[in-house]
C-alpha cells in the first residue's frame, strides 16, 4: 500500500475500528504511528 495512501486513512480507519480504552489496541496503534512517523517504511518496496 503506498504510504501516503495510508496516512489519509489511519486516522479514520482507526477511530471507526479501534477501541482506544484496550490497552493492547491503543499500544498497537501507537507502534504503528510511530513506524510511520519515522519513515522505517521509506524505501521498502510498495511504499511511496
Amino acid at each position: 500500500m503506498p504510504r501516503g495512501w495510508v496516512l489519509e486513512r489511519i486516522e479514520r480507519v482507526a477511530a471507526e475500528s479501534l477501541v482506544l480504552a484496550d490497552y493492547w489496541e491503543y499500544r498497537r496503534l501507537l507502534e504503528l504511528a510511530d513506524l510511520l512517523d519515522a519513515g522505517w517504511c521509506n524505501g521498502w518496496p510498495g511504499w511511496a
